[in-house]
Order: C-alpha cells, then sequence, then structure tokens
C-alpha cells in the first residue's frame, strides 16, 4: 500500500487522483520545461501560452514554434522598435540574413518623400521583403506586427516585388498568392 496523506474515508476517485497528481516532478525535468531547445512538444503551447506569445498556430512546424518560443522574450523586450518588428519577422521565417532573406523597413514622411514616392504620414511604414508570401502569410506577418509596433503606427503595405518567382511548380495560381504586394 502506497503512503498518502489522504485520510482512511477518502474516496476511491480522490484516491485516483491522489495517483494521478503524485508524479516525481525533478528540477531538471522542469528545466526542460521551461527552455525551448528542449521541452517536448507536446508543452509548447503551454509554453507560449506562459510567455504570452500573441500570435500561435499548431500548424505551424515545430521548428518554427521553438523559433517563435526563443524570441519571445527579446520580443517583449524590445516592443514598439524596429528590433521588434524584424525578430516577429525572424520568427516566422521571413528575415534571416545568414540566408539571405533581407527585409527593409521605410518609416515614415522623409524616407518615402526621398524614394520619389508619395509621402506618408510620418506614423506609418512599410516593409519590403526579398521573399515571397502567400497571401494567408501576409495576414499573418500583420497580425503578428500589429503586437508589437507602437498603437500609433500603421503598416502601411507589405511589398514583396523584389522576390523573385521560380515557375518551378511550387507556387500555384489558386488565389493563394499575389505578386507583390499585400
Amino acid at each position: 500500500m502506497k503512503s498518502s496523506l489522504l485520510p482512511p474515508n477518502a474516496t476511491p476517485l480522490l484516491r485516483d487522483l491522489a495517483d494521478v497528481c503524485a508524479l516525481d516532478l525533478s528540477p531538471e525535468l522542469l528545466a526542460d520545461m521551461n527552455a525551448a531547445d528542449r521541452a517536448p512538444v507536446a508543452v509548447l503551447s503551454y509554453l507560449a501560452w506562459a510567455l504570452s506569445i500573441d500570435e500561435w498556430d499548431e500548424t505551424w512546424p515545430e521548428a518554427t514554434r521553438r523559433q517563435v518560443i526563443r524570441e519571445s522574450l527579446g520580443v517583449h523586450r524590445s516592443k514598439g522598435t524596429v528590433a521588434s518588428v524584424k525578430r516577429i519577422l525572424r520568427g516566422v521565417g521571413f528575415y534571416d540574413p545568414d540566408r539571405g532573406f533581407e527585409v527593409h523597413i521605410i518609416e515614415g514622411k522623409a524616407h518615402s518623400a526621398e524614394a520619389g514616392k508619395p509621402a506618408a504620414h510620418w506614423a506609418e511604414y512599410s516593409i519590403e521583403l526579398n521573399r515571397p508570401m502567400t497571401i494567408d502569410q501576409a495576414a499573418l506577418t500583420r497580425r503578428l506586427l500589429g503586437t508589437v509596433v507602437p498603437a500609433r503606427c500603421h503598416l502601411r503595405r507589405l511589398d514583396f516585388r523584389r522576390a523573385a518567382w521560380r515557375h518551378n511548380g511550387q507556387a500555384r495560381y489558386d488565389a493563394t498568392i499575389s505578386h507583390g504586394e499585400a
């Protein structure tokens, strides 16, 4: 018979519950639960919730989910800055200078007037990517950016016209992609 702190008149249901809850939680196991690289896949969504990650999708690949968890602390530290925008884009795989995925953030009135484009409001910004994205990815990116930019700022456009489209059968013409701007 197991040692238990339950009273002798405990119901069988209460005894079964006590057996289920009597887990061996070692400090190493608890430390692994809070590490993005070592946590079991089944725990990642709970870890994301604990870290206040604003956007989470169970259909993301495991590597992407772990990357989003790793980046979350830095995103929270730098919310409202250009660095937070780049961290968000890195988390979803659209910014990685090592692999050639660049992003250019065009801020406010001065930059757009210099580029020969119509002047924007000072609180508007545009993002130019050199990688194609689907319409769903653009919607996700817009939602994620809305969680880190200051409330006064507004995303004017996501521009990926400089992205090279290969006609190799990977991109389907079924209204899931747009060529250039979303």
